[in-house]
């Protein structure tokens, strides 16, 4: 894994409510990771991924 040893403030913004920037950018990773998940799901099954979680019987 590569960490970033930036200073907080190289990206233009502040942290906003106590939030530090570098959780922010593993926020904004994780999103992206889990929506191209989310897509390949749909693609190899053909089912939307409420359709696969609803079929399930709990």
């Amino acid at each position: 894994m590569i960490i970033n040893h930036r200073n907080p403030y190289d990206y233009g913004y502040s942290s906003k409510k106590g939030f530090y920037v570098q959780n922010e950018i593993i926020n904004g990773r994780v999103a992206m990771i889990s929506l191209f998940l989310i897509i390949l799901i749909e693609l190899f099954t053909g089912k939307t991924l409420l359709n696969i979680l609803s079929s399930l019987s709990l």
